[in-house]
């Protein structure tokens, strides 16, 4: 009897471990959303397909200033306007930019919830310091960029 008794609890025993090794199969994304793939946000991208929100805008406040600056450089105002402010826009547009590239990144450094990134026009010698809302970045959203300042530098003759 105690050898019945010992089989019947070694295969209670296995049973239990399967049925949580199901449940840990199951568990993770799966087990806390039953449509966690259909709750993710989407953008439609020029050839139809789906890509996440985040493939929109980089998620690295310096990577986002110098989406901005290359933005800048090529006159593309519609992706100027998806990741600057209208005050950091003006900003830029107002600037004589005639001599737009080439700008250098020369640093980056950050101040509470900014990460200010600067750069250099190799043309002009005129700096641009960049301001990027870091949570704003972080969340993959628009208008990260808020302000931007220019200091214009005397060229040498």
């Amino acid at each position: 009897m105690n050898t019945s008794i010992r089989n019947r609890a070694a295969a209670l025993a296995i049973a239990a471990s399967a049925s949580l090794a199901g449940i840990g199969i199951a568990g993770g994304p799966a087990l806390a959303s039953p449509n966690a793939e259909t709750n993710a946000e989407v953008t439609v991208g020029d050839a139809g397909e789906q890509k996440p929100a985040s493939a929109k805008y980089p998620t690295d406040p310096v990577d986002y200033a110098d989406e901005l600056v290359r933005a800048f450089g090529a006159d593309d105002r519609d992706r100027v306007s998806e990741l600057a402010t209208g005050d950091a826009r003006a900003a830029l547009y107002s600037h004589d930019y005639r001599y737009q590239d080439p700008w250098v990144r020369t640093e980056s450094r950050v101040h509470g919830d900014t990460e200010y990134v600067d750069y250099t026009n190799t043309n002009t010698q005129t700096r641009l310091s960049v301001s990027v809302r870091i949570e704003t970045v972080a969340d993959a959203q628009p208008d990260a960029v808020y302000s931007v300042e220019f200091v214009s530098q005397e060229i040498p003759d």
